[in-house]
């Protein structure tokens, strides 16, 4: 039984797992079709004219690890091979949206998570459309809390802000001062800054 995972997050990565399902301690090469633009990393398994060659010694399962080149299309086509059965999951992360074709999925979700599920006879094939979620226009920084403590004095006024906000991108927000004002101290999260 060959069970692959196309895990699509920051990195596209396959596992690949490999059960004998049948007894007996003979040794057995397994030629797994590898997709397009996989390339093993597992040391222990070698790639040979587009397919990974995996030795089930005595031990009854192998794994292996293969990165995946991004691409808009994947295809997953099951082997011919008739001593394989095969499983595919498809684990797409929120920052990529997947549209299947082909056959059926025969499992969505395990537990709480989208993972759809397809068991393939010989021969069949499920492609998927991958493509990145565009943007929605909006703001992109809320302020939840602003309070100005004036404390006036003779020679000086003290004045203390204090924010909370929020922001859906990285990186600093600005805030400007009148220009005869001298800033003393910053701190964010309790912690100062220089």
């Amino acid at each position: 039984m060959v069970t692959r995972t196309v895990a699509l997050g920051p990195r596209w990565q396959v596992l690949t797992r490999v059960e004998r399902m049948g007894g007996g301690p003979a040794p057995v090469l397994v030629r797994v079709p590898l997709i397009e633009g996989e390339s093993v990393n597992t040391p222990e398994v070698r790639a040979e004219a587009g397919h990974a060659v995996v030795n089930l010694g005595t031990q009854p399962r192998a794994e292996f690890v293969s990165s995946l080149a991004e691409a808009p299309r994947i295809r997953l086509a099951a082997s011919r091979e008739p001593n394989q059965v095969e499983v595919w999951q498809m684990d797409v992360s929120t920052q990529w949206h997947a549209v299947f074709e082909g056959i059926p999925v025969v499992h969505h979700q395990e537990g709480q998570r989208w993972l759809p599920r397809w068991q393939p006879w010989p021969g069949e094939s499920v492609t998927a459309t991958v493509t990145r979620p565009a943007g929605i226009e909006g703001q992109t920084l809320t302020l939840d809390r602003s309070v100005l403590t004036v404390v006036p004095g003779i020679r000086a006024t003290d004045v203390s802000l204090s924010l909370r906000l929020r922001s859906s991108q990285g990186g600093q927000h600005a805030v400007t001062l009148p220009p005869e004002a001298t800033l003393l101290q910053v701190a964010i999260d309790g912690a100062t800054l220089p």
